[in-house]
């Protein structure tokens, strides 16, 4: 049997551009689209949003805390990033 992936964290920054910035949690479904878990935001000025609630919006400048294998984490990374 191969090696199990376990769960990693991340920190990924939002970047303008990205498709799912300006959308909630719950409308851009990241856990949905990519298997990761958003666990907290961090804004630009340091602010720091644990357990963010599904109404939250992304904005850019934000980095995105999350948990997930690292194909999910890599996925995660992908859309916030591009």
């Amino acid at each position: 049997m191969p090696p199990r992936s376990w769960p990693r964290s991340t920190a990924t920054p939002g970047v303008a551009g990205s498709p799912v910035l300006g959308e909630s949690l719950r409308s851009a479904h990241l856990r949905d689209r990519t298997g990761a878990l958003v666990l907290a935001l961090r804004d630009g000025d340091g602010a720091f949003h644990t357990n963010p609630s599904a109404d939250t919006e992304l904005r850019a400048g934000q980095v995105v805390s999350a948990i997930g294998t690292p194909a999910e984490l890599a996925a995660l990374a992908r859309l916030v990033a591009t």
